[in-house]
């Protein structure tokens, strides 16, 4: 079963027992509940299901290249059979500015990586990265996260909505319960 932003918002208006006509808590104050929970889950560890790969199209003496748009957070880069070493770019600066070969090392410096030496000739290398939460924004969007994790979710939501309104000890229960 995949639960999508419908069933989430009923999960969150159960919980806090109000009606779907309540005009303090609507739904887009659920859904902006319930996209801050995901945003929170998900930062809280680099999950399985936020893992994915992209291949990067290198051309021979150029060093740096735009990162995915979902791209959140590196996990390896590998060209040819060997895996890169990560650098911090500053270090990539003092230490090793090769002028072409095969690449052993990559920096990240804002939307970009960086790899060093650069490669002399035109390749592929392959990124392992960890995705950008996916945001619910239609009705019939769905998380990524497996189904035993959504009541964390609506458990996280539900405690920003009662934060809200301020009730304190309830939004402590169901943080509690998060």
């Amino acid at each position: 079963m995949t639960v999508n932003l419908v069933t989430m918002r009923k999960l969150v208006r159960d919980r806090l027992g109000v009606p779907a006509t309540d005009d303090f808590i609507t739904d887009d104050i659920i859904d902006s509940s319930i996209n801050l929970a995901i945003i929170t889950f998900d930062s809280e560890h680099r999950w399985p299901w936020n893992e994915t790969t992209a291949d990067l199209t290198l051309t021979a003496g150029t060093n740096w290249y735009s990162l995915p748009t979902d791209w959140r957070a590196m996990r390896a880069v590998t060209y040819l059979h060997d895996v890169l070493e990560p650098m911090p770019a500053y270090d990539l600066d003092r230490f090793i500015q090769g002028s072409g070969g095969h690449p052993r090392y990559y920096a990240i410096v804002n939307d970009q990586i960086r790899l060093e030496p650069s490669p002399q000739n035109n390749a592929t290398a392959k990124m392992y990265y960890y995705r950008e939460p996916k945001l619910l924004t239609l009705d019939i969007d769905t998380t990524r996260c497996p189904d035993e994790h959504v009541m964390a979710l609506v458990a996280k939501a539900t405690q920003l909505c009662a934060t809200r309104e301020s009730e304190r000890f309830e939004a402590q229960d169901h943080l509690a319960e998060y």
